[in-house]
């Protein structure tokens, strides 16, 4: 404290008076939130989301079956829903489907078949009325994606591609 601080406060008990203070008041802040049920599925990217791409690859031939199983980033559906939620994924038959077969298209006149399964023995089509169900866990969870490639086929050379629909309801 400086002589002139020690001054002014003996000069103000000597007077009888208290040092001057600031005035002080509280109160209390409220803080909430309202948790409701829900989900969020993909990731965002460039403020669309996505799932990602199942690429089957580069092929001369289609002589065997081409397998391909759906990974984070690269096809697999990612969900995270409120726990205890259920959900439900549906997937349509894509831009360029016949008769309940998916098809890729090169732009003109070419079309490779392909359907994707919910099971890895690939019994059971991923369709737009069944779908996949589950219960939310509060975390993420990866839903695989398995496809396939039915063989014989012979396309002409090209560059083959869809889209795909994924719907996710709770």
């Amino acid at each position: 404290m400086s002589t002139v601080q020690s001054c002014a406060a003996l000069l103000c008990l000597l007077a009888g008076m208290a040092p001057l203070r600031a005035a002080e008041k509280s109160s209390n802040l409220e803080v909430g939130a309202k948790i409701v049920a829900g989900c969020t599925a993909g990731q965002v990217l460039a403020g669309e989301t996505t799932f990602g791409t199942l690429d089957f690859g580069l092929h001369a031939l289609i002589l065997t079956p081409i397998d391909l199983t759906g990974s984070q980033g690269a096809g697999a559906i990612r969900l995270s829903c409120t726990g205890g939620l259920p959900w439900r994924v549906v997937m349509n038959y894509g831009a360029h489907a016949a008769s309940g077969q998916r098809r890729m298209h090169d732009g003109g006149s070419g079309y490779v078949n392909y359907q994707i399964y919910s099971d890895s023995a690939r019994t059971a089509v991923w369709d737009d009325v069944v779908g996949v169900s589950g219960t939310g866990e509060g975390l993420d969870q990866w839903l695989p994606v398995f496809a396939r490639v039915p063989a014989p086929q012979v396309p002409t050379p090209g560059t083959y591609t869809d889209t795909v629909q994924v719907v996710v309801s709770w």
